[in-house]
């Protein structure tokens, strides 16, 4: 499906569904700088962000915001393979240490607003999962769901599979 078609339908649920805005960059910025301008366009509480290739549980939201409280991000383990069937469980350890080396997946957050929209805390120069992550863990800290909520679909096309 192009990216045309995807339009076409976006469009078309937020005919029926007006809280859903559409917003199309006039080229392409690269995955970090997407997410950032994406980001800042967000007028919620919690922003949680979603890549294509992610199936997030339907309790997901929920859970993280029950959860988050004071804290800068809300994340978890999540589930990776291509297909549930073939998928096991990537945990790792939710520390300041760990931050340093690698960060806490994009798509198992949900960020307080009033920090994912910190223009200081965008490294650009380093993936914006990594960067948050680090962020939060010198300011308000992480709070843990210890739980996968997410299934991330692993493919040869991710991001993290591409050579740039």
């Amino acid at each position: 499906m192009n990216a045309i078609n995807k339009q076409e339908i976006i469009k078309e649920y937020a005919t029926r569904h007006p809280f859903i805005k559409l917003y199309v960059n006039e080229h392409n910025l690269g995955f970090n700088k997407n997410f950032k301008t994406a980001v800042m366009k967000a007028t919620g509480d919690y922003v949680a962000i979603a890549d294509q290739d992610d199936i997030w549980f339907p309790e997901k939201i929920e859970k993280q915001v029950q959860a988050i409280r004071d804290h800068d991000i809300c994340c978890s383990p999540c589930i990776m393979g291509s297909t549930m069937e073939n998928a096991h469980l990537y945990k790792y350890k939710f520390c300041f240490e760990n931050q340093l080396f690698a960060g806490i997946y994009g798509h198992t957050m949900l960020c307080q607003r009033s920090f994912i929209q910190n223009e200081e805390y965008w490294i650009p120069s380093i993936w914006y999962d990594w960067s948050l992550s680090i962020y939060a863990y010198l300011n308000n800290g992480v709070a843990v769901v210890n739980e996968p909520l997410n299934l991330h679909r692993q493919h040869e096309q991710e991001v993290s599979q591409v050579d740039y």
